[in-house]
């Protein structure tokens, strides 16, 4: 529906009672636009809204999360964009993850600075109160209370931005600091390379920093193209990695072939507060972060071999360095931008899976059982993904023991080594999706997916309100028309997931123009009929290209569905709760047990005394036996004794 004339105010979506209700976009007349759940006219329950500055067309504030009542309530994320701010070089990103309440930041909250800095605590009606925990670029922190947006009074901590800390930024303390700070990556060398002999740390800290910054270029594009994967792209093309990205990274350059896994990497760069949060799959990395990872895996990879390649180098190189230039030649320049896996080789893809990523990660929380070994983080096994397996009856004539182990040992030359295997080997929630995504590929074959009642072609991509709402413009098609206006299409849902009025109009017009081509070249001569006809036949062949490629795809989508949601997800959690009442009523049955042994252990006690108290009255009672019988045999002597007591009193008294 369009309320002007220009086309540049509009909802499309859903309809109840003459009020936008459901799902729908819309964009008013300042620019703005919402796209998400609406109820009675009014964004509801989860939706992404975008605030365009006038004037300004590439500063843009963007909000993605829970609404209630058309304000912001919940959980959500809040991202400021400014295009080239006065002064710098580069467009800016400040970043809110966190609580909001009508409309405000306010309880628990993240805010990422576009400088690197990060401020983690306590909100209050849009200003930092209470306590928080501040790191900045550098890598030194704070910790303490806030105020008002500001740090309380006599409180000073150079660094912070303008916005917390209002002291004179050219004060002589700060400059001190700017002088001794020489790493703008975050890395502890002290602890890195305590316990080995002949090293000066602080030599070694300045030389890797030299060497990074040498490669700081590729290192910043190794960055922003796997903080990238599976997006879509970004307004200002700044992207912040996840450690998803970032074990895929690890991966695709083969740091796993050096001994040790993913979770032991994650425990070589652990620097979490809390065990739990040692491998969350959705924790951010800053560049700084990234680069001080490569430094320490660096080391972790090839510090034993410096001392053998030491006698063999033509100039003298410090350990740091070495094992940072190694790393770069044998790992990174060859391996690095080659995505492998089962997610992020394609966006679609990608996107496919994320729908069903926060299910998943509870369900593999829930399978992890904590290490004996500190720090005691849980961790999940290959054993235990075998084990869900069978427990699931998902092994069969397709998906064998050995093919789910193929699957596993895929991305991993440690799991089948010489025939044997060795599925010990732990499991990072990376790990563990792909090979769920591999064992639906397996699975689910064309048998499966024609028993279903929905046809082939009516669905590309698990149930989402994006596709389910749209189904006029789905991007799956078939390319009758023309090759060109399905690339467009497939181009336009692949990198932005809604398609702008802009775009369905440019798709109109190039559909008309490809549509009536045919009969312009009715007109024209034989030979250019003859060019039009070849023409014809090569656009049908590469149609139907397309058209088989999209048909791969949707098969694709309609095993990842099936698999992860009739086949994985709701028997798992059938599966968990059974698991859980099983607990239950075991733990019921233990208390029961332990309660019986107490009340036997008590009646035995009792009985035990008895016993004893009976024995003593027996032995007791032996003396005043033998007392009787001397009275019964020798009847004077009682008579004297009873004399000597009467006559006794007597004589005292005489």
């Amino acid at each position: 529906m369009q309320f002007d004339k220009d086309s540049q105010c509009f909802y499309h979506g859903d309809w109840r009672c003459d009020l936008p209700h459901g799902w729908g976009l819309q964009r008013y007349s300042s620019h703005n636009i919402y796209e998400g759940f609406w109820f009675k006219n009014k964004p509801n329950v989860d939706g992404v809204m975008k605030w365009f500055v006038q004037g300004r067309p590439k500063d843009v504030e963007i909000y993605k999360g829970h609404w209630s009542n058309g304000i912001q309530q919940g959980y959500g994320e809040q991202v400021w964009v400014t295009y080239r701010a006065p002064g710098s070089q580069f467009n800016g990103q400040n970043l809110y993850r966190g609580n909001f309440v009508k409309g405000k930041r306010h309880g628990q909250g993240t805010f990422y600075y576009a400088d690197g800095s990060k401020y983690k605590g306590e909100w209050f009606e849009d200003m930092k109160h209470g306590f928080a925990k501040f790191t900045q670029r550098t890598g030194d922190v704070y910790e303490g209370r806030f105020e008002n947006n500001a740090l309380p009074d006599n409180t000073f901590v150079t660094g912070l931005p303008a916005l917390i800390n209002e002291q004179d930024s050219k004060s002589p303390e700060r400059e001190v600091h700017m002088k001794t700070v020489d790493n703008n990556f975050m890395m502890d060398v002290n602890s890195l390379l305590k316990g080995v002999e002949g090293v000066n740390p602080e030599r070694e800290l300045i030389q890797v920093n030299k060497n990074v910054w040498r490669h700081i270029g590729f290192l910043k594009k190794i960055y922003l193209f796997y903080a990238s994967l599976g997006q879509e792209p970004a307004i200002d093309n700044v992207y912040l990695m996840d450690n998803l990205q970032f074990w895929r990274f690890l991966k695709d350059c083969c740091l796993h072939h050096h001994g040790f896994t993913l979770m032991e990497m994650d425990r070589f760069l652990g620097n979490h507060e809390k065990v739990a949060c040692l491998h969350d799959p959705f924790g951010k990395l800053l560049l700084r972060e990234f680069i001080a990872s490569l430094v320490i895996l660096a080391y972790k990879a090839y510090g034993a071999q410096y001392e053998e390649a030491k006698a063999h180098l033509k100039y003298h190189f410090l350990l740091l360095d070495w094992c940072f230039n190694q790393l770069l030649k044998n790992n990174i320049y060859p391996n690095v931008f080659t995505v492998k896996g089962h997610i992020f080789t394609e966006v679609r893809r990608a996107m496919n899976i994320m729908e069903h990523i926060q299910e998943v990660y509870k369900i593999y929380t829930a399978i992890c059982k904590p290490r004996k070994l500190p720090p005691h983080d849980a961790s999940m096994k290959m054993r235990d993904c075998l084990v869900i397996l069978k427990d699931l009856n998902l092994i069969n004539e397709n998906l064998t023991a050995k093919a789910a182990i193929d699957v596993l040992a895929v991305d991993d030359p440690n799991v089948i080594v010489d025939g044997d295997y060795n599925l010990e080997m732990e499991m990072t929630y990376l790990e563990f999706l792909e090979a769920l995504v591999g064992f639906a590929e397996i699975y689910i074959t064309e048998t499966v997916v024609e028993s279903l009642t929905i046809p082939l072609d009516t669905v590309t991509s698990s149930r989402s309100p994006k596709t389910s709402s749209q189904p006029v413009m789905s991007p799956v098609l078939s390319t009758n028309v023309s090759t060109i206006s399905f690339q467009q299409q497939s181009r336009t849902r692949d990198t932005t997931g809604t398609r702008t009025p802009e775009a369905v109009q440019e798709e109109q017009r190039t559909s008309l123009s490809v549509l009536f081509s045919p009969l312009e070249s009715l007109m024209e001569t034989t030979d250019s009929r003859k060019t039009t006809i070849v023409e014809e036949t090569e656009g049908e062949v590469e149609a139907e290209e397309l058209d088989q490629a999209t048909k791969k795809y949707n098969f694709w989508t309609h095993q990842i569905h099936i698999f992860f949601i009739e086949k994985f997800i709701r028997p798992v959690k059938n599966l968990l709760n059974m698991q859980q009442v099983v607990n239950r009523l075991v733990k019921e049955e233990l208390r029961k047990i332990k309660r019986m042994k107490k009340q036997k252990a008590a009646t035995e006690r009792w009985y035990q005394l008895r016993r004893e108290a009976a024995e003593e009255a027996s032995v007791s009672q032996e003396p005043e036996q033998e007392c009787d019988q001397n009275t019964a045999e020798n009847p004077n002597v009682l008579d004297g004794v009873g004399e000597m007591k009467t006559t006794g009193p007597e004589a005292h008294t005489t």
